[in-house]
């Protein structure tokens, strides 16, 4: 220290203890009997502080390094996490100083410590959601001259075993699945646990895979779907009882009051029947719901045998053709004639299995007018009273409409009627689709990934359990949002497995009849495809490649037309016969069709007049053989069940002609007869007669003509039509179509 500065720091000295005395009494000094002690570290700082706000720069200068030297260094604690995905995570270094760790990085604690100082780094809390354990490395040892840097903490997801038990079984075969894999089986009554643990945070799903038999059983799961937490799952509940023989029921339909209408699949439609007790029904399909143009029939019931619903038939209709699947369902409406209470309706359906018609319950809309959302053909209606045993149906989406129908026939009553209704009636119904989509549709998809002869069930199963999940408000809830947006890329891959494994066997199979078949299956496959923005790029040339047989078609059809004037006595009546044989149709890649044409033959012709007496008749008339094209589409709305002929949609276009002559004999006076009149008697015989069974607008030659191949097909149509304020027109159509593939 320079000696000239030796006053100036005594003078300040002095100023410094005056100022610091009430600091040093305040913070650091300790009264114990009397004595005051100041620690070194304060009276350094004060000095510091003095000697730097008086100016003395060098003296400060030499103090600060002096006092400096004297005070100990310190450094922080750290290191870095790995595997963290979980949360809530929380370090602490000697028993305290906790610190949360948000995620996988870097950490350092806030508190540093003196060089010399021990360190010991543990995991207080463990990370959840997911849980995981988390362990540290380098955790503990003495603080250097240098930040520690080498503590390791490293997270890992913890995983449990997913189980639970098994009641009510005594066959034998039960196998169980969890996410479709890790098969289990399970031989009796009690706990089961799955192999395979599975993460915190992952899903589980657990499903029936083969159902027990000998005896055979019907076993449902409960609980069993939901993600992994902190523990393991051991609430899953299988509960098996004796399988249900489904119901069979037998219509009675009235062909008489049957209607007959093509629906355009791009814009869909409407169609109206009403029975002769005059309920009415109204089927109405969106656009898009049918895979190509069909003619829907829709024909009322007169009783329904076998139904178990204690008041028996209110309404009912049966839809066809029988076995088509919409892609969208439809809406079916019914009026009965008869009025009963909302609470004693009951909604059904039933279609063909195996020859029989089998029997479910269906959901009815929610609403005061009776409807049903329809997906598939052939019946549905309603009936009143009180629901029997309705067995157990054979079909995915019969089975989920008869669960629905149980929950839902309750409160759309209570709702209609004003009663107590369930207030846990949507969580109930929001439970019974997600168990549903678990149990019977997600491995009904699992399986039509690779086996196509599962692929119209599955796709079947899909589209009734979205359609159903969509029309009763679940669209937006978790977890059905996920599981509606993947449905169509279910389908696409479904689709694209069925098309290549039909495209294989067509190359591979020397029967035209079966390449038929199999070509169906591509082109309907192609078709589900691009309406979905997938589909095989050289579909035209693979198609073409398996269709390689003719077709060939006999006709053989009969017509009659009267034209009858409204004021007067007077009739024209027109009876054709005509008839082709062996007419070739060939496969075309670019329409997708069959078409060919040949010869039409007049087989016979009458023409008359019917005049006012005492008037009498002596007309004549004369038909000329004509040709017919053909086009032959297949129908891609019902599919082809095994060992059975593909369906087509054939268009007739028939250009014959006739000649006749008008005649009249009067009393007493020779015949007067006018020129001889071209005619186009038997193609207006058959756009009257299909009036009503064509779209509005159509030709003519629209004919709703739908034939399966080696069988003959036989239609009848008759209308009354007016053409004009003083005409009227009653037209009838006998047809019988051969349609054949040979080998």
């Amino acid at each position: 220290m320079a000696i000239n500065a030796f006053p100036f720091f005594y003078q300040s000295l002095r100023l410094w203890k005056r100022a610091l005395l009430p600091v040093a009494r305040r913070v650091s000094m300790v009264n114990v009997l009397g004595r005051r002690a100041v620690t070194c570290a304060v009276l350094a700082t004060a000095i510091i502080a003095t000697l730097a706000s008086v100016g003395c720069r060098n003296a400060a200068s030499d103090a600060v390094s002096q006092v400096a030297s004297q005070i100990p260094a310190k450094y922080t604690v750290g290191g870095n996490v790995s595997g963290l995905s979980g949360s809530g995570l929380v370090l602490e270094d000697n028993g305290a100083d906790d610190l949360t760790v948000p995620g996988s990085g870097t950490f350092a604690f806030a508190t540093a410590l003196q060089a010399g100082a021990p360190y010991a780094v543990t995991v207080k809390t463990q990370p959840t959601n997911p849980a995981q354990t988390c362990s540290v490395t380098g955790a503990s040892g003495a603080v250097g001259a240098a930040n520690v840097t080498g503590v390791a903490v490293s997270c890992s997801t913890n995983t449990y075993t997913v189980g639970g038990s098994v009641s009510g079984l005594i066959g034998s075969g039960l196998a169980l699945a969890d996410n479709g894999g890790d098969a289990l089986d399970v031989s009796a009554d009690g706990s089961f646990t799955f192999a395979t643990p599975v993460a915190s945070g992952a899903a589980y799903a657990v499903t029936v895979t083969a159902q027990p038999g000998n005896p055979s059983q019907a076993c449902t799961v409960a609980n069993g779907a939901g993600m992994v937490g902190a523990a393991n799952v051991a609430n899953v509940s299988v509960a098996c009882v004796a399988a249900g023989a489904a119901v069979i029921v037998t219509p009675a339909l009235d062909t008489a009051h049957a209607v007959t209408l093509v629906i355009p699949a791009a814009t869909g439609g409407s169609i109206t029947a009403t029975g002769a007790d005059g309920s009415v029904f109204t089927l109405t399909l969106p656009a898009n719901a049918l895979l190509s143009d069909e003619a829907i029939t829709l024909t009322p019931l007169t009783g329904l045998s076998g139904l178990p619903v204690s008041g028996g038939l209110l309404a009912a209709v049966e839809l066809g053709p029988a076995g088509l699947e919409l892609q969208q369902a439809a809406t079916l409406t019914i009026a009965p004639a008869m009025t009963v209470p909302a609470d004693q309706q009951v909604g059904f359906g039933y279609h063909a299995v195996a020859g029989q018609q089998q029997f479910h319950f269906h959901a009815l809309a929610l609403t005061s007018t009776i409807s049903l959302a329809v997906t598939h053909f052939s019946g549905a209606g309603v009936g009143q009273g009180a629901p029997g045993n309705g067995g157990t149906p054979s079909s995915p989406a019969d089975l989920l409409e008869e669960q629905i129908a149980q929950l839902i026939s309750q409160e759309r009553g209570c709702q209609l009627t004003g009663g107590s209704c369930d207030p846990n009636f949507y969580d109930e119904l929001y439970q019974l689709f997600q168990d549903f989509y678990t149990q019977v549709v997600t491995p009904l998809v699992q399986q039509a990934m690779t086996d196509d002869s599962v692929a119209q069930d599955a796709i079947g199963a899909l589209t009734a359990w979205g359609s159903t999940v969509t029309a009763f408000g679940g669209a937006g809830r978790a977890p059905f949002a996920a599981e509606l947006q993947n449905i169509n890329a279910q389908i696409v891959a479904i689709l694209t497995n069925a098309y290549n494994k039909a495209y294989g066997r067509c190359l591979n199979d020397s029967s035209q009849a079966q390449r038929a078949i199999e070509g169906n299956k591509m082109i309907s496959d192609q078709r589900n495809l691009l309406l979905l923005g997938a589909g095989s790029a050289n579909f035209n040339t693979e198609v073409a490649a398996c269709l390689t047989g003719p077709l060939t078609l006999d006709i053989d059809s009969q017509t009659t037309a009267v034209l009858a004037a409204t004021s007067a006595t007077f009739e024209q009546h027109h009876d054709s016969h005509v008839s082709a044989q062996n007419i070739q149709l060939s496969f075309d890649p670019a329409r997708l069709a069959y078409t060919g044409s040949g010869p039409l033959t007049y087989d016979s012709y009458t023409f008359a007049t019917v005049w006012p007496p005492p008037a009498t008749d002596c007309s004549s008339g004369t038909g000329h053989d004509g040709t017919v094209s053909v086009v032959g589409e297949f129908d891609l709305n019902v599919p082809v069940l095994q060992g059975a002929s593909p369906r087509v949609h054939l268009t007739l276009e028939p250009i014959i002609t006739e000649t006749d002559v008008v005649c009249m004999i009067v009393p007493n006076s020779p015949p007067a007869s006018a020129p001889p009149i071209q005619d186009n008697a038997y193609q207006s015989a058959l756009g009257y007669a299909h009036a009503n069974a064509t779209p509005p607008g159509a030709t003519a030659e629209a004919s709703p003509y739908y034939v399966t191949v080696n069988t003959a097909g036989s239609f009848s149509f008759a209308d009354v039509v007016t053409p004009s304020p003083v005409a009227t027109v009653t037209a009838s159509e006998s047809t019988i179509l051969q349609l054949v593939q040979s080998n």
